[in-house]
């Protein structure tokens, strides 16, 4: 099997010139070769052997989309270190929260240095979690000087090859997934048969970086395989959805990662007129992943954008997460299938049995050649299909350890296999995911999934859309959770009567509203991916930041 450095290096011989990364911004695009990333990459070669990083130290890069970017990720990999992405904050991201992240990011991730810009290193210097005996400094990427070589001769193979994903779990400390070249050449291997390239095709990308989806599959997987790469940022991108439609024909944009929000989010960007202006016609694969796909939002998108030439067949949906690299399970072909099952026998009983005008589900296709997919119940014995267990996983791309975190490893481990916390069914082969068991609503005996109630709230016009939570907070007094929801409304309506609301909920799940507190619009706290946090919101409930609401 090749290391990274041999997958470089055959790149520069047998197409130096070809533009692989080009970067978007607005009107204007950026291209560089192979030439250039590998010139770029051989100069942080050299600037970290001169910093003194050895084979295994954390390298955290906090940079935005750049050239830099690609060359320090890549660098780091070569030289046997482990680099890993951290997210650049956002603009509407207070200093104090970004440091309260950096304290989760450090305990048990070791870091080396850190790679940034002057007002983000202005941010994190004299920060009290960096000041331990392993850390050498933080480095401004400006000041990464040109090496003068083009090639790795004179830098030592590393016995190992590997890297960081931070997890994007919604609980606890951001554990560091640590991920060889071999699981990660494992997991191309195995997904390009469910997603595959042919000359010409090109990945087009507004996804973060710093996650799996945005990583892998949009970033080292098209580098693999030698497939050219189109980024724009996610703060562009959120704020101008449209900048995506309107590259995908100019540059011959073929495959696109989506997840179900932003489906949502371009089809309400654009008025019902607009879309016959764009041209999807040449999109081969636009994948869902991330997050549970919701038919009421792939039925919009699809519905608005086939006047842009978009084929259903194109949609596809996957299962993964970055303890497995990336993807574990994948349809092949669209449309999107989804499976109505009986809502009470599902949440009661969960069980599974097909229901006309029940509750629509996404399967997430089948499990990749390389990874065996079980589903089991609370004491670990396998279920039959139909029924809904937590999801297991066992594969030649799942991750080394948790970094330094032996403890959690150990946890997440069942004799070979890793429980992924999902909970879902197989059907007819496929494997259709429910939720993920931590988020699970348990009140007075009923077992509730958050989605389903956030999805009343998303079909309100006095709410808006996918800017709402509900989770469940524990009352000594009854022994059992309350029922909490927050939704974010604007200025005419906080002060509307929920009644109705409140009847509609118990109606559908049996359950009262114990607390439902309307906010003004972006009250509502995001995690790194770029989607509203259950867990982030509900700390802060907890610490009173919605008292007044």
């Amino acid at each position: 099997m090749p290391t990274f450095r041999d997958i470089i290096a055959g790149h520069l011989r047998t197409h130096p010139e070809m533009p692989w990364l080009t970067l978007i911004s607005g009107d204007r695009s950026t291209p560089y070769s192979i030439g250039q990333i590998v010139q770029r990459t051989c100069d942080y070669c050299a600037f970290y052997r001169a910093a003194g990083v050895a084979e295994g130290d954390t390298v955290v890069i906090i940079l935005r989309e750049s050239l830099d970017l690609i060359a320090s990720f890549f660098a780091g990999i070569v030289c046997g270190a482990l680099p890993a992405y951290y997210f650049y904050p956002s603009p509407k991201q207070s200093v104090e929260t970004f440091l309260a992240s950096i304290d989760t990011l450090l305990l048990y991730n070791e870091v080396k240095i850190i790679i940034s810009y002057p007002e983000v290193i202005s941010d994190l210097k004299g920060h009290h979690r960096i000041s331990v005996p392993e850390f050498v400094g933080f480095y401004e990427c400006a000041d990464v000087p040109v090496s003068g070589t083009h090639d790795f001769d004179d830098i030592p193979a590393p016995l190992h090859e590997a890297f960081l994903q931070f997890s994007s779990g919604t609980t606890g400390a951001k554990k560091g997934v640590k991920i060889s070249v071999k699981a990660l050449l494992n997991q191309v291997h195995a997904y390009s048969d469910f997603v595959p390239y042919v000359p010409g095709d090109k990945v087009m990308s507004w996804l973060p970086h710093y996650h799996d989806m945005g990583l892998i599959a949009c970033i080292l997987m098209p580098f693999v395989l030698g497939v050219p790469v189109y980024m724009m940022s996610p703060f562009e991108w959120v704020r101008n959805p449209r900048l995506l439609l309107d590259w995908l024909p100019r540059a011959g944009g073929t495959h696109v990662w989506l997840p179900n929000f932003a489906l949502g989010h371009l089809a309400k960007a654009c008025l019902d007129d607009e879309p016959a202006r764009f041209d999807l016609t040449g999109v081969k694969r636009l994948v869902c992943c991330s997050e549970p796909v919701l038919k009421a939002t792939v039925d919009e998108f699809v519905e608005k954008f086939t006047a842009s030439g978009l084929s259903p067949a194109c949609i596809q949906n996957c299962f993964a997460m970055a303890e497995n690299t990336f993807a574990m399970t994948s349809t092949r072909q669209g449309p999107l299938r989804f499976l109505s099952v009986d809502p009470e026998l599902f949440r009661k009983e969960h069980r599974i049995r097909p229901a006309a005008d029940g509750r629509p589900i996404a399967s997430t296709g089948m499990p990749l050649a390389n990874i065996r997919v079980d589903v089991r119940s609370a004491d670990g014995t396998p279920l039959p299909e139909d029924h809904v267990g937590e999801i297991l996983i066992r594969s030649d791309c799942m991750l080394d350890s948790y970094h330094n975190n032996w403890e959690q490893t150990q946890q997440a481990m069942m004799d070979g296999w890793f429980k992924t916390g999902d909970l879902g069914f197989f059907h007819d082969g496929e494997l259709y995911v429910t939720g993920r068991s931590k988020e699970m609503l348990i009140i007075g005996g009923e077992n509730i999934y958050p989605q389903d109630i956030e999805a009343i709230l998303n079909g309100k016009d006095y709410l808006i859309p996918g800017r709402n939570v509900a989770f469940g907070v524990e009352s000594p007094r009854t022994g059992t959770e309350r029922l909490v929801i927050l939704a974010e409304t604007t200025p005419e309506h906080m002060h509307m009567d929920l009644m109705p609301l409140r009847v509609e909920i118990m109606s559908a799940f049996g359950v009262s509203v114990s607390r439902f507190a309307l906010v003004p619009h972006m009250t509502l706290l995001k995690g790194t991916a770029g989607k509203i946090s259950r867990y982030l919101n509900k700390q802060a409930y907890l610490a009173g930041t919605f008292k007044h609401a």
